[in-house]
């Protein structure tokens, strides 16, 4: 948790080298369990179980870009290591599969509201 919450306020660019160098030294397995964690706290953010146990997303809006930089950063730390820790499908998460990816995207761009076309 501490790692995530540290990410999450810091500058990506800034800590990728010290953390990647850090989590390299995981073993295999427990590298691979902290990537799928960070997956499926994505997955419960974009897809909550039930409506309102989570915050509004105004409120949390940090939560899935920090996820997102722990990810690059486990990525990173992935490719550090000799051999790979995971393969890279490892950080596919399925879950991004149910999303409407363009809609999505345009939402983004126009924060203001998205407009059909």
């Amino acid at each position: 948790r501490v790692l995530v919450q540290t990410v999450g306020r810091a500058d990506l660019s800034s800590d990728l080298g010290v953390s990647s160098v850090f989590l390299c030294r995981y073993s295999p397995q427990h590298f691979r369990e902290l990537i799928e964690k960070v997956n499926l706290f994505i997955s419960i953010r974009l897809f909550p179980p039930k409506k309102g146990d989570l915050p509004s997303p105004v409120k949390c809006s940090w939560w899935i870009p920090s996820a997102i930089k722990m990810l690059a950063i486990l990525y990173a730390s992935n490719n550090l290591s000799s051999p790979l820790l995971v393969d890279y499908k490892t950080f596919y998460n399925e879950s991004l599969d149910h999303t409407d990816l363009m809609t999505e995207y345009y939402a983004w761009q126009s924060p203001q509201g998205f407009v059909t076309m």
